[in-house]
Parts: C-alpha cells; structure tokens; sequence
C-alpha cells in the first residue's frame, strides 16, 4: 500500500498569480469565471500563445485526471472535456459499417419514401402499388397518401421489425402486421428518409419465412439500431419513433454511456486521455515548419492509479508508479473537426451547414447555432421557425396571411422537430414541412378532401358535396328545402318535418291508407313523417330534399257506410210518394 499522504496536505491552494518583470511585482489573478480547478498540488501547466494548459494534480485523497484551460486575456478557466480521440462504448454501433455498406447484410433503401401527399388511391392504383411492393421496394408512380384510402381485401401488406441479431429465435410468432395504406403512424416511420431494411429470408435456414411467420406478408428488418423521437419534447402519450442511421459521434444515443456499468460515473463520452496522475512532468513543443499542427504539449510518468476511480476520502487507493508518455496536439480537434470546422485549442467551430461537437452533422432548415465566447460551446436551435405559434384549435383563416422568419438569437422562435443529423428534420405530429413549421390538415380531410399546404396552417379544400374545417360534414340536396326539412351533416340526409293539414294547420295532414280486398283494413299516414336516417323508404315523405308536397283534397275519402246509403235510398222513396200525392 501506498503511504497515506492525505495527513501531509492539510491544505491546498486554488489561487494564481503572475509575476511582472517590469515592475518586479506579484498580482494575483481575479478569476471572473464560475468553474474553475479545485485546489491542488503536483499537477503540470505549459503555455500555448494566450492560454494555459493544466493537468492532473494531488488534493484531498485523490490524483486528478482533469484538464484546464485558463485564458491569460479574459481570465476565464474552462474545462476540456473533449480530447481528439473517443472511446466508443461496445453499444455504439456505427450503422454504416456493420449493416447499411456490408456487403453480407444485403440493405436496401426504401425508395420513394412514400411521401406524404394527399391524394388518396383507388382500388386499381393500390393494386398496383401492391404488387411493387411484392418485388421489395416500395417505388409508387402515382401520389398517394400512404397507409390510408378505402378498406379492401386481400390487400398486399407488410411490416418492419427492429434490428435483433437472430430473427428466427428471438422474433415473437405473432406479428402487428402494418395493412398496407392504413396505419398512419407506421406511414411517418417510413416515409422518412434513409430507411434501410433488409428481407428476412430464411431459405438459410430451411424454413419458408412467410409459413413461419403465420402470413404471406412481406417482413422487412432494420438495418439501423437507433430512433429518433421528433416527440421526446412535447410529452405526448404516444411518442414517435423514427429510424435514423447511426454514426459513431458525439450525441447519438448508446454513444454516451461512458461507465454506465460503474456507479458514480457520469453519462457521458469518454476520450482516450492519460490516466489520473500527480508528480508528472510535461513540456510544450513548438515546431514551426509545421505551424499550428506542431504546437505540442508531451507529459511523461507521475504518481497514479491503475485504472480510473472516484474521489473519497474513506479509503486510500494503491497508487503505482507510471512511465507512460502523452502528447496533446494544441489545435487537435475530435475526427478534425470532420473536415468541415477549424479547431482552435481542441474546440470546433464549424462550418455553415454543419453543427456538433465535431461538425459530423448536416444542418437541416430551420436551423440556428451560435458559439459561446466563454464556453466556446455550440448552441443549435433545430427545425425551427419564427412568426407563429402554434395552438391547439387554432383557425386557418385567422392564421392567413402571417409571414415566417428565420430564428436567430433576438427571435429564438419555435421548434416542432428534430434535426437527424443527415438535413432532415423529424417532425412531430401534427407537424409537416421542411423545417416542421406547417400544421398539417387535421385528419388528413376526412379523405373527403385535399390538403392545401400552407404556412402556418393547412387548410383543406373540400370535395364537392362537403364542407367543414376538415371536411367532415356533408351537404344536403338543396339543403332540404329548408325550412320543409333539416340537414343531417353527418350523413348528409334530409329530415323532414310534417305536412300540416290545410283546413286545420294545428294538425298533421294524415290520410287512411287501405290495404286488402274490403279496403277497410290499412293505417294512418302522416304526410312528410321522416321514416328512417336516409328517408328514402316512404312513398310519403316528401322527397329526398323535402321538397314534394301532398296534393290537397277537398272532399273527405272515406267511403258513406251501408245504413247511410239504405237511408238515403227510402229518405228518396218517401220524398217520391210526397210528390205523388
């Protein structure tokens, strides 16, 4: 074990001061930034142009494997925390490399990406579009709305599993089979672009994988292992999920999971970096042939541990000594800067169109990042637009006219998606447009319509016959003649109100209709009586549009009875015999 030195150093110091050779005078430096080193002893600091560069050190128990860089001009320390080199945790998966360019995956790229637009298929078209699909691509000549349009049978159909290394005994046997043009959040998911997919033949295995599957679908596997969710800032009840190509970068998730197995450890990419150390020696190279590429800083040995640990002063860690030797290049930048930034003192400042830690990352539209002076850390808004705000409920009409704006830091403005680091945003639903700043139509119109996409809000322009924000309402024949009837605007069928008798018009116009061969059996018919929703089954309603009316009689119809007639007949005889006599 190693001696016990915590004893030795009751105190350590965080102060610092410079030295005018002028003047022959001391001053001590008034830091003016909030982070700084902890107090410490037996570390290193060089010198490169403005800026010095700290490392490790000896307080309270523990060797410190930090780096600090204190600029000389501002009198700011800032923590570097990112090194030239990362170390990829064993889940973050580069998709490129192990599925999307292996030869031996078999990817293939959704083409067309089925893009949502608002026409909807006829039976013929989704046919077609059926037996595209049976070659493997989705490729659609003709504008649809994907996963929507009337309900048929024995339809083409086909789902996407996620990435699993052996589908055959670790899929489930029942399978949410994605009918083909009827789920509308399956149709985001893969109208998006870059979906790659590979079939799931199991010819290999000797097994029929549509038999195996219980169905004659088409089963397609990710060839991506992440999601991105357009959705993760609103909290919905549902989020979106949408696959996206993973890259061994800086932010894409299982790329961050530094230590995820030790606790204590932060969430975070680590970087290859020497280990925690005191008592080291370095030394600041500068190569002028080769300018800012040979500004150098080379640290050899000290006093450490074996592997990274945590601060305590519970218990004393064996310590070793080291001789290994590292260099830290001064103007080196993580993947340099991914050739589209300029590296200034191991930070990145990337180019227009690019955002990140190492600029790996396609701006989408709508995006907005400024630098922090201080931190020199990247500040990105995503997706985003300025103008409007959206609401729930909000009117298309009210919203016309409204112009948009390009977000920057006077007009930080809204974001209603995600960037997926390829230029593309993911929106959130009922999001639509390059940059998510379009509402789209609510229910796609009803089907009954067609979407006229416009900023801030879709309106649709409904079919003849329908009417409404989103065309759920139908018109009636002639609006039923109103007032002689009333306008269902669900089903678009008339409802029409009674006849009212003409001699009396307190009371309905009725009239006896006889049925069999003595016509005195039958019914009371009120003229105009609505019979059923459609109104279409009576002889005596007044029309489809309520617009037939009864004729009027103006005798009564019923037939003088047997002992009336008899005695009208002798009232006859006697009124003879009269005349006679």
């Amino acid at each position: 074990m190693a001696p016990h030195r915590y004893p030795t150093h009751p105190y350590y110091l965080d102060d610092l001061w410079y030295f005018d050779i002028s003047s022959g005078l001391w001053t001590e430096v008034q830091v003016i930034s909030r982070g700084k080193p902890m107090a410490r002893t037996d570390h290193t600091l060089e010198i490169s142009g403005n800026v010095l560069f700290l490392f490790g050190g000896y307080s309270h128990n523990h060797h410190h494997g930090d780096t600090w860089l204190f600029n000389t001009s501002s009198y700011r320390w800032l923590e570097k925390d990112i090194h030239p080199e990362a170390r990829y945790p064993d889940t973050c998966i580069d998709d490129w490399e192990a599925f999307i360019h292996n030869s031996e995956v078999s990817c293939l790229l959704l083409e067309e990406q089925v893009e949502l637009l608002r026409l909807s298929l006829q039976a013929n078209e989704i046919m077609e579009a059926s037996a595209q699909l049976s070659s493997f691509a989705l490729t659609f000549q003709t504008e649809v709305i994907p996963f929507s349009g009337p309900v048929m049978q024995n339809r083409a159909y086909f789902t996407i599993v996620d990435r699993v290394d052996d589908p055959w005994t670790t899929m489930p046997t029942t399978v949410n089979w994605f009918w083909l043009y009827d789920d509308e959040a399956f149709a985001q998911k893969v109208s998006h672009p870059r979906q790659y997919v590979t079939l799931l033949n199991a010819s290999a295995a000797g097994v029929d994988h549509a038999s195996w599957w219980g169905s004659n679908g088409t089963v397609f596997m990710r060839c991506t292992s992440t999601f991105g969710d357009p959705t993760r800032f609103i909290q919905p009840l549902n989020h979106t999920l949408i696959a996206i190509p993973r890259r061994q970068s800086p932010g894409w998730d299982g790329c961050r999971d530094r230590f995820a197995s030790k606790e204590g450890f932060p969430d975070t990419l680590s970087f290859v970096q020497p280990m925690q150390r005191s008592e080291h020696r370095s030394a600041r190279v500068l190569s002028g042939d080769l300018g800012k590429d040979g500004d150098a800083i080379f640290l050899l040995g000290g006093l450490g541990y074996a592997e990274e640990l945590l601060p305590t002063t519970r218990k004393t860690h064996e310590t070793q000594v080291r001789a290994d030797m590292w260099r830290l290049g001064v103007h080196e930048c993580l993947n340099n800067c991914s050739s589209h930034g300029v590296c200034e003192f191991g930070f990145c400042y990337c180019h227009e169109g690019f955002y990140g830690t190492d600029c790996s990352n396609s701006s989408c539209p709508g995006d907005f990042c400024s630098y922090d002076n201080a931190t020199h850390q990247q500040h990105c808004q995503h997706c985003c637009h300025s103008g409007y705000v959206h609401h729930d409920g909000d009117d298309a009409a009210l919203a016309a006219g409204i112009e948009k704006a390009a977000c920057n830091l006077e007009r930080p403005g809204k974001s209603n998606g995600i960037c997926d680091g390829y230029g593309h945003c993911n929106c959130a639903p009922p999001f639509i447009g390059d940059d998510c700043s379009i509402r789209d139509c609510d229910n796609k119109c009803n089907l009954n319509g067609v979407c006229s996409v416009e900023y801030p809000i879709s309106r649709c322009v409904c079919n003849p016959g329908y009417y409404g924000p989103s065309c759920q309402f139908r018109n009636c024949l002639n609006n039923c003649s109103f007032p002689r009837g009333l306008c269902n605007a669900s089903s678009g069928a008339c409802k029409c109100l009674t006849q009212k008798n003409p001699y009396f018009n307190k009371q309905n116009y009725t009239f006896f209709k006889a049925t069999g061969s003595r016509r005195r059996r039958g019914e009371w018919i009120t003229v105009g009586e609505f019979r059923d929703d459609a109104g279409l089954d009576s002889d005596y309603t007044n029309g489809i549009d309520c617009s037939y009316i009864m004729a009027y009689a103006a005798a009564s119809t019923l037939k003088p009875s047997r002992v009336a007639a008899i005695a009208m007949f002798l009232l006859g005889l006697m009124m003879q015999r009269v005349e006679l006599f």
